[in-house]
């Protein structure tokens, strides 16, 4: 079974025929267990409806642990049990069929003799489900999920089933539960209505706040009410907007991110291009984000922002939604320093910023007071620039490992998309396509190494700070990124060789100057200064909160399935619609002829 594992009911009912049929002695009652009958279902993590459909072939069942025979339960309470449901196979018919044999108990044969006499018609398998399943439509307008891994785990008897139909009743749902591996939860007798809501107002409200499916048990089990945990997540969401540098600590793992609903919708983006649901999807979105796509768009933010005034002092208020933020986050050093993401809506964007401060004076009694000064304001163009990544894959691994081939088809997309925005944060030439980084800012302050370039020296580096401080920027939270190549040279150079107790200038604790340095292959190590053709490294020391990096919140999918068809290769390009904007270039000094000699 795959990771996720999530218990629903399935009831069933005792087969009549099977029953006047068996062999003499034989007191095991015949059931049938499960059918492919189609049952409504809510994903409370997204809150989208869908027809889950249990598909019936020898490969999506487990009967592990039915080898030895499933626990005959009464309504899934596992402190008794009262029987075994044996011989658990699937049936020519597509249905799965045992034989219950029930205790010597008085209360299992009580039970029993209620099945015999029609009192008990029904009963419920409780079952888990993998991560494996095929996305279909159905004449009721709702998707079908039909499951392609599940495993039944025990029998019960339950008084109410959702189909009345012989053989196939899954049980009416009173409660849906979704775990992960190490946990799973049962239908509770108890008051099922009111758990029911509570753990609906619970995942609604864990969905909004980006909480994981673990966080929202753990508050289930913490709060009584969901208004205690309603408050408790408006603190944490308050706090997360506060625009300060990640922690080090926070966990860089794209997938376990990323919101059910953005991963659903690229899958259907993947593997159902054509559908009409991803059709109406891409018109919307191309409207509103003003992006003609090429292939599906998948929607990156609840809502997107708008401009409210340009040069004149007015600005918007970003709105973040965690899918546009986890889908960069892997291996970017310039979020890692605190640079903020926002999302976009239209064509270009002017980000309004501030040239010049206004003029003081001191003034005397009677004087003529002070001159007016205006205060200086410009205006930063941020535009939709395109960034692809590509991947091929056979139409073997598309068909049969969906939807985890989805899972990974994002993963590897997202990390080589994050990798090129944080290279054109750092480095972008703003040529060839590209945005202008801070290494090529014109407004960046550039401390130089020598004609040909030079090695890394305790000076340079103080520079790097000086000019940072001359222009007035906050010298708080800086940041130093460079190549691995620098580091491993300022580990081996002293910042006083002839001191005794001389220390390295990249320290053990990762810090330069006293600042938070990182490393990362996508700052220049191919530069050239004078003779140092092609051998120079860069540097950068700055505060990464003046930069912005803007999304049009749209991923764009291209699934190709004609140009290498003879193959059997299917190509899938994704493209993201990216710009950078430096607020304050004077607050980054870069060198740009580091040399390892």
């Amino acid at each position: 079974m795959s990771t996720e594992r999530r218990t629903f009911t399935a009831a069933i009912e005792v087969e009549r025929p099977e029953l006047e049929a068996r062999a003499a002695g034989d007191e095991r009652i015949p059931i049938a267990i499960s059918s492919e009958f189609p049952v409504e279902r809510t994903d409370w993590t997204t809150g989208e409806h869908y027809l889950e459909v249990l598909d019936h072939t020898p490969a999506a069942i487990d009967l592990t642990r039915a080898a030895r025979g499933l626990p005959l339960l009464l309504s899934h309470e596992q402190r008794d049990q009262y029987g075994v449901v044996e011989n658990v196979r699937l049936g020519n018919d597509g249905r799965l069929r045992g034989e219950a044999r029930f205790s010597r108990g008085v209360k299992a044969q009580e039970i029993r003799q209620d099945l015999l006499d029609g009192i008990r018609t029904s009963m419920s398998v409780g079952y888990t489900v993998g991560d494996q399943y095929v996305l279909e439509t159905s004449d009721k307008g709702l998707p079908i999920r039909r499951m392609m891994k599940w495993q039944p785990l025990e029998v019960s008897t339950v008084p109410v089933p959702a189909d009345p139909t012989v053989g196939v009743n899954r049980a009416a749902p009173s409660r849906v539960t979704t775990l992960p591996s190490a946990r799973i939860t049962h239908m509770e007798n108890e008051q099922p209505e009111v758990e029911q809501t509570r753990e609906q107002a619970f995942f609604s409200i864990a969905n909004a706040a980006g909480l994981s499916i673990n966080e929202t048990y753990d508050a289930m089990a913490k709060y009584r009410t969901a208004d205690a945990f309603g408050r408790a997540c408006l603190e944490r969401m308050a706090d997360a907007t506060q625009l300060s540098p990640p922690s080090p600590s926070s966990p860089s793992n794209y997938g376990a991110r990323t919101s059910t609903g953005f991963f659903s919708d690229f899958t259907e983006a993947v593997l159902a291009p054509e559908s009409a649901a991803a059709k109406a999807k891409t018109r919307s979105l191309s409207k509103e984000l003003g992006i003609s796509a090429r292939g599906s768009l998948v929607p990156l933010v609840s809502r997107a922002m708008t401009m409210t005034g340009v040069g004149s002092g007015k600005e918007f208020s970003p709105v973040l939604q965690r899918d546009v933020v986890d889908l960069m986050r892997p291996r970017m050093v310039s979020t890692e320093f605190g640079a903020r993401i926002e999302s976009y809506a239209g064509g270009s964007i002017s980000r309004p910023t501030i040239t010049s401060d206004a003029a003081y004076a001191w003034l005397a009694e009677n004087g003529s007071g002070i001159a007016a000064s205006d205060l200086g304001t410009s205006a930063i163009t941020m535009i939709p620039r395109a960034i692809s990544t590509r991947t091929t894959h056979t139409a073997q691994s598309l068909r049969t490992s969906q939807p985890e081939i989805a899972s990974q088809i994002l993963e590897a997309h997202a990390s080589r998309l994050a990798v090129g925005v944080d290279a054109a944060v750092l480095a972008g030439l703003g040529s060839a396509n590209q945005p202008t980084g801070v290494l090529y800012n014109a407004g960046s302050n550039v401390v130089a190494m020598g004609t040909n370039g030079a090695v890394v020296t305790y000076g340079k580096l103080c520079e790097l700070e000086q000019a940072i401080d001359l222009a007035s920027a906050p010298m708080e939270g800086l940041g130093f990124v460079t190549t691995p190549q620098i580091r491993s040279r300022m580990r081996q150079t002293q910042d006083f060789p002839s001191a005794a107790a001389g220390r390295p200038l990249w320290n053990s604790d990762n810090t330069v100057l006293g600042h938070r340095a990182m490393t990362t292959t996508s700052m220049p190590a191919n530069l050239t200064k004078g003779t140092s053709s092609g051998t120079c490294h860069s540097a950068i020391l700055g505060d990464f909160t003046q930069i912005v990096i803007g999304y049009w919140a749209g991923l764009d999918v291209i699934v190709d399935p004609y140009t290498d068809a003879a193959k059997g290769l299917t190509h899938i390009t994704t493209t993201m619609y990216v710009d950078v904007g430096v607020l304050q270039p004077t607050a980054f000094a870069v060198i740009r002829d580091l040399t390892l000699a």
